[in-house]
């Protein structure tokens, strides 16, 4: 199943609402993972991955800087998430 079959299944949801897809697929697995902390330049990226049990899976990427946020890491999870 690819991303666009996996939104289909999910339904309509809100950009980054995924409380949805916790209250319709409680089995739902959604992972983030540091891929990069960059110090010298204050720089994060994230890896988030959403799977339903019994098939589909997406994968996401966000990054951030200090510039833009000076909460920079939870943004750039926030915006891997969705």
């Amino acid at each position: 199943m690819n991303s666009g079959e996996l939104i289909e299944r999910l339904g309509d949801l809100p950009k980054g609402d995924f409380q949805l897809v916790r209250d319709r697929h409680p089995d739902a697995s959604i992972e983030t993972q540091l891929v990069e902390h960059d110090l010298a330049n204050s720089r994060a990226i994230f890896r988030c991955e959403i799977a339903v049990p019994g098939g589909g899976s997406a994968t996401g990427y966000g990054s951030e800087t200090a510039g833009d946020f000076r909460d920079y890491i939870e943004k750039a999870e926030t915006k891997a998430i969705g």
